[in-house]
């Protein structure tokens, strides 16, 4: 999440041909976070493996549904311009809030 908040600003320097490697490597180090979260989930649950698989994915795509909704209203009223800087904030709250999460995880049982 880190190197996505220190990646995403230079989409706004560049053009050409290295905005696409800036875009491919963002793209890259944000759907990589993805295998760790559900590995963590899966963790969670560790009884129900495909439960916590589940509902990791599917929070992860509704919670992307109901971003790009929002964002789209953002870019109606504010322009594009400014949708997209508050998308690069986005990176940096989830680098802080993963900041607070204990792991591993200890079960009690």
């Amino acid at each position: 999440m880190l190197g996505s908040a220190l990646l995403f600003p230079l989409i706004f320097f560049v053009e050409g041909f290295m905005l696409f490697v800036v875009v491919t490597l963002l793209g890259a180090i944000l759907i990589s976070t993805f295998t760790v979260t559900v590995v963590m989930g899966q963790n969670l649950l560790p009884g129900n493996l495909g439960v916590a698989s589940g509902l990791l994915v599917g929070f992860a795509i509704g919670a992307g549904g109901i971003g790009v909704t929002l964002l789209g209203v953002v870019a109606d009223h504010f322009g594009v311009l400014f949708a997209l800087k508050c998308v690069g904030a986005l990176p940096v709250a989830g680098f802080l809030i993963s900041l607070m999460l204990q792991y591993p995880v200890s079960i009690k049982r």
